[in-house]
């Protein structure tokens, strides 16, 4: 879920460019709709959205996973990183938290880690 529809689109495109499977959401209820239906590897979420903050919907995701026996790997996307901010993803269920824009080579090499990572702790 990401509230920049520009940001958005680049991050879908470069994701696409690289073979990844991408589904875009621009609020929280769509996003968690598509996250039940499609049970992606690795969430991307903005955590500053303006009709809906990112730590709402990563708690719902949570709770579903928990649910469920399954932990999704989740990175909290926002404009500025600070240590407190940092630190309040972590605590909220963030695997890892990401400054916008992102460096695209570094951060499709984030994503295929946590995947790799998760599927080894999953077996």
């Amino acid at each position: 879920m990401d509230n920049d529809v520009n940001f958005c689109n680049y991050l879908t495109a470069m994701l696409q460019s690289y073979g990844v499977k991408v589904q875009a959401a621009f609020l929280g209820e769509q996003a968690l709709e598509i996250f039940v239906q499609w049970q992606p590897d690795v969430l991307l979420n903005d955590i500053s959205s303006s009709k809906e903050d990112g730590y709402t919907l990563i708690q719902q995701v949570r709770t579903l996973t928990g649910e469920r026996g399954k932990a999704v790997p989740a990175i909290a996307l926002t404009g500025a990183v600070t240590e407190d901010i940092y630190q309040r993803s972590l605590l909220a269920g963030f695997s890892l938290c990401f400054a916008k824009p992102v460096v695209i080579n570094d951060f499709v090499a984030v994503l295929g880690i946590l995947v790799i990572a998760n599927n080894l702790h999953l077996r």
